[in-house]
């Protein structure tokens, strides 16, 4: 039997190949627009900033008191996890030592002596070393939680200090609204990294038997013999 050729069927035909092919063009361009537009989690963003190894040595400061302490301070970001270590040499025995990072680049020189009763103390230390971003104490995660806590030197007058967190944790706290603008500890400002390098790093405390002067400044609610400075060191990407 011989088939005839109806060309209204024929044309049906390839409308219909057509159709078919253009949907699952359609869908094939949808589904890879899905993983292309796939955002990156911030975490990563960060990342790709602040990954590494980054180290401070430490300088004695108000050396009348401080002696010739000497230490390192250094800080790892692998990423999410964020790990501080601290280990100082040379200082008085049985004294709790405070530690932070400021939000500036060079530490104090003499100069900043501005009362002149041979000492810098944190207050006049600022204007170089900027305002604290994070307090090394017991929770670097977040800036307010354990900050009077400082590691206690041993009887060899030494100490290492060591504490961890996650980037993600440490960053979500330094971009929060900032509850108190007034005082000495102070937020990122908007869509600034961490930027640890070029940072300052700094040790704080003396004996309490130590007889400061009246004009020695503190802050909070700390006694001025725990917020002396008594070494810096600037943070350095390895």
């Amino acid at each position: 039997m011989r088939i005839k050729f109806n060309p209204t069927f024929n044309a049906l035909f390839i409308l219909s190949g057509l159709m078919i092919f253009a949907s699952c063009g359609k869908d094939k361009k949808s589904s890879m627009t899905k993983v292309t537009t796939n955002t990156t989690p911030q975490i990563e963003q960060e990342q790709q900033v602040d990954q590494g190894d980054y180290r401070a040595i430490l300088k004695p400061l108000n050396t009348s008191i401080s002696g010739e302490l000497t230490g390192t301070v250094e800080i790892s970001i692998e990423r999410d996890d964020f790990v501080v270590q601290t280990k100082v040499k040379g200082v008085a025995v049985g004294v709790k030592y405070l530690q932070n990072i400021f939000t500036a680049s060079k530490c104090p020189e003499a100069s900043l002596d501005v009362n002149r009763d041979g000492f810098i103390d944190i207050g006049e230390s600022t204007a170089s070393t900027g305002s604290i971003l994070i307090p090394l104490d017991s929770d670097i995660s977040e800036q307010l939680d354990g900050m009077d806590y400082g590691p206690i030197s041993n009887n060899n007058g030494s100490f290492v200090y060591r504490r961890s967190s996650t980037l993600s944790r440490v960053m979500a706290d330094l971009r929060a609204i900032d509850p108190d603008p007034r005082d000495l500890i102070v937020k990122l400002p908007v869509g600034e990294e961490i930027n640890l390098s070029g940072r300052v790093v700094m040790i704080h405390g003396v004996k309490p038997s130590v007889s400061l002067p009246e004009t020695v400044g503190t802050y909070a609610y700390l006694p001025k013999e725990q917020t002396l400075p008594i070494a810096c060191g600037v943070l350095i990407r390895q």
